[in-house]
């Protein structure tokens, strides 16, 4: 369901991007792939972004936790990465018990997600994503989709209670009626902004940055991120 069409013997990210090395401490990358764990250069770019206080999170599929959990938890205790997403489809018993680990959290696709796997992830903390309907997402679109994101929508107020903690990106709030379920102080205390607010997407591949990952829109890279954002907002 990449967005991106990342695939096995497509091209790594180029880290030495100027604006890398400018991040200010506290800034949050999110950092996700194809396999972000399979890059040579992967290490280094996590020690240079400690060394500067830039917070790292790293997303990886549960096809890839029986080679990779060991390692994900090492970086953490290491202080390399603070958040591990785990884009979640099956939630088989090694992925559960993976997503107890300090610091994970189950990423799930509205329109994917099913009663089934709902009931295994009871306790875990869930981050709920949006449906992109853009490249492999266009593809696979279908009226089961919109079914199963119309089901999830109804009974998401009742499921806030079955997880450890829920969040959700831009998309899944519009997808998945979260404002209608909130009060306006609740939703206004728990909002963290417009795309392009304090947000950006940056694809290393193609040097190029965008308001979000479903923007059509893309620039070439500029050498830090001030000027991103900047451009962004214009």
């Amino acid at each position: 369901m990449c967005h991106e069409d990342s695939r096995p013997d497509g091209k790594h990210a180029s880290l030495d991007a100027p604006f890398l090395d400018r991040l200010v401490g506290g800034t949050e990358l999110a950092i996700g792939g194809g396999n972000p764990l399979c890059h040579p250069g992967l290490d280094g770019l996590l020690e240079r972004m400690r060394e500067r206080s830039v917070i790292c999170n790293i997303t990886v599929n549960e096809g890839h936790l029986p080679k990779y959990s060991e390692r994900l938890l090492s970086l953490r205790r290491k202080g390399l990465i603070h958040g591990i997403g785990v884009s979640v489809s099956r939630a088989n018993g090694d992925t559960v018990d993976f997503l107890k680990s300090e610091g994970a959290v189950a990423h799930l696709i509205a329109g994917l997600v099913t009663p089934p796997l709902i009931n295994k992830l009871e306790g875990a903390s869930v981050l709920f994503l949006g449906y992109k309907k853009i490249r492999r997402g266009a593809e696979y679109h279908s009226p089961l989709i919109e079914k199963r994101i119309d089901w999830l929508r109804g009974v998401m107020p009742r499921l806030l209670g079955h997880f450890g903690r829920v969040s959700f990106d831009n998309l899944a709030i519009e997808q998945l009626g979260v404002k209608e379920f909130l009060s306006p102080e609740r939703f206004a205390e728990c909002y963290m902004g417009d795309d392009g607010e304090s947000t950006m997407y940056v694809d290393l591949v193609r040097r190029e940055f965008a308001k979000s990952s479903t923007a059509l829109e893309r620039f070439p890279l500029l050498d830090s991120a001030e000027l991103m954002l900047r451009k962004i907002r214009q």
